[in-house]
């Protein structure tokens, strides 16, 4: 444990002497923008989402292809509740997972501010264990959350709990997400986002050129489609898609923000089914 411990450190060390060089040094070079820095703190974000209305949810689920009456839908990573609260203008059945207890417990407050706790089941789980059985979802929906999670295995679990046909939707960072964070980093001189920015560049460098997952990470449009497929699913449709309007479109060429629509593929007992029918 010792051993470990220190070899972290070793590691550690310098990538954070290189921080500190870019946002102080390398900073002085980045032009200083006018406006002051945009508060992305998990309170103001809570408090832009509901100050948009729950209109403005649903009608982005009319933007992602998803709004269909009478669906069941499983929302990965339910974070603050707007999503859920959507969905049960249309979907015949809403649930939720969240794995952050003190994010689970708001969606439930918020869930029961707008009336509709008996229309709505959250539970606190991963993405990568859903507490849910085989084929009981016509849609899983999972929005700037993917990033997060053990990505070949959440996707496993998608495939899972869907019906045969059943729609999947994942919105995700693309590379340029982490160029904005470490760009900002330089720009106000923040350590803490110019280490968020790097460190998601390099776990996206290694991801891109081994194949192995060390953290969070971006995603890009090739590499999904590969991934998807493998695990099931086929792509149907990809866009660059801004959920609350707050970044550029892309940052020195990288896309910020990616929505990835896919089909659960039939099953082979599926395709015997409907053959021998």
């Amino acid at each position: 444990m010792v051993k470990k411990i220190m070899k972290q450190g070793l590691i550690r060390f310098p990538f954070y002497i290189v921080v500190f060089f870019l946002t102080y040094v390398g900073g002085m070079f980045v032009r200083r923008p006018k406006q002051p820095e945009f508060d992305t703190s998990w309170e103001e974000g809570r408090k832009r989402i509901f100050e948009k209305g729950i209109e403005h949810w649903e009608n982005q689920c009319d933007v992602l292809r998803v709004k269909r009456q009478g669906i069941d839908v499983l929302e990965i990573g339910s974070g603050n509740g707007q999503w859920l609260i959507a969905f049960t203008r249309f979907a015949n059945r809403v649930c939720g997972i969240e794995p952050n207890e003190k994010i689970y417990r708001y969606s439930l407050e918020k869930i029961k501010e707008y009336h509709v706790e008996n229309m709505v089941e959250v539970k606190k789980a991963p993405a990568e264990h859903i507490p849910y059985g085989e084929r009981e979802f016509d849609l899983v929906f999972c929005a700037g959350v993917f990033m997060f999670t053990r990505q070949d295995k959440a996707l496993k679990e998608f495939n899972r709990v869907l019906r045969d046909n059943g729609q999947l939707l994942i919105t995700a960072n693309g590379l340029g997400y982490f160029v904005m964070y470490l760009l900002n980093g330089l720009r106000y001189f923040s350590v803490e986002k110019t280490a968020y920015g790097l460190k998601g560049m390099l776990n996206t460098w290694i991801k891109w050129s081994t194949g192995k997952q060390i953290g969070v990470c971006a995603v890009s449009h090739s590499e999904m489609k590969k991934k998807l497929a493998r695990n099931g699913f086929e792509l149907f449709d990809t866009r660059i898609w801004l959920s609350m309007e707050l970044y550029p479109l892309e940052h020195l060429g990288f896309v910020t923000n990616y929505a990835f629509l896919s089909r659960k593929k039939l099953s082979s007992s599926s395709c015997v089914t409907s053959q021998n029918s």
